[in-house]
């Protein structure tokens, strides 16, 4: 193996699988931070995996904030989901401190 090339082996252990993303998606929706966290520390996630994630948090404010922490765009939330956090302001104010661009356009709703 060249210096620098990744043998399937690695490349196994560095790409998340189906199996991982599902399994942060279990422990996203569970509310899970803490098993969030390890699936993260484990390497094979990561900002994509909490991005996509993102999209499906449906009503935890800690696992709004862990996705972002684990690199997640905050621009992938749709804030039409918010009034379903178990607290809303608060995840609206997590998501300005991320940089959440709440004037773009179809987020009339928050004027």
């Amino acid at each position: 193996m060249v210096y620098g090339e990744v043998s399937p082996a690695m490349y196994s252990t560095m790409t998340p699988t189906h199996e991982s993303r599902a399994e942060l998606l279990d422990a996203c929706r569970a509310g899970n931070v803490s098993h969030i966290d390890e699936l993260f520390a484990k390497g094979s996630l990561g900002p994509e995996q909490a991005t996509n994630a993102l999209k499906n948090v449906r009503s935890k404010c800690a696992v709004l904030r862990a996705l972002l922490a684990h690199g997640a765009d905050a621009g992938a939330v749709d804030v039409r989901r918010i009034p379903k956090f178990d607290r809303p302001k608060e995840a609206l104010q997590i998501l300005a401190d991320r940089g959440y661009d709440f004037k773009i356009e179809g987020h009339g709703i928050l004027e």
